[in-house]
């Protein structure tokens, strides 16, 4: 999904357990790992430089980039892995925002039990997204 943030050809996009705080996510990733001893050898200039890199892709940072174009976040709400307040925040925010005259093309669901697994629906769900908004834009 965070493809978005740079590409103005995608029609339509679904994020399956994915976070559009690319920053945020790395920053937590990083302080987890150091805590457990496993970047010693990274320096914070490595960091920044990696965080640099993502902020293009960071929707979070750049919500106007998606020029109104059909989303589906499908998040568990006992991922162990991403964080579901991430998709959650983002999509809440768009809801009230960019998106509250066209609620159709904006949708969260959310599971209860997946954790880091994409399920059959959201399969299912994933393709009914594109089928019915990539019809709708003549792709």
């Amino acid at each position: 999904m965070c493809a978005l943030a740079k590409h103005d050809w995608i029609k339509a996009a679904v994020s399956l357990m994915g976070s559009p705080n690319y920053t945020t996510f790395l920053k937590a990733q990083i302080m987890d790992m150091r805590h457990k001893g496993l970047m010693k050898d990274i320096t914070d200039e490595e960091v920044h430089l990696q965080l640099d890199a993502l902020r293009p892709y960071d929707l979070t940072l750049q919500t106007d980039r998606l020029n109104k174009r059909p989303l589906l976040f499908w998040h568990a709400e006992n991922d162990p892995v991403v964080p579901y307040r991430h998709a959650k925040t983002l999509y809440d925010e768009l809801v009230a925002t960019q998106y509250k005259q066209d609620p159709h093309l904006i949708r969260f669901i959310t599971d209860g039990q997946a954790g880091h697994k994409v399920s059959r629906q959201a399969m299912f769900e994933t393709i009914d997204w594109f089928e019915t908004h990539l019809k709708s834009t003549n792709v």
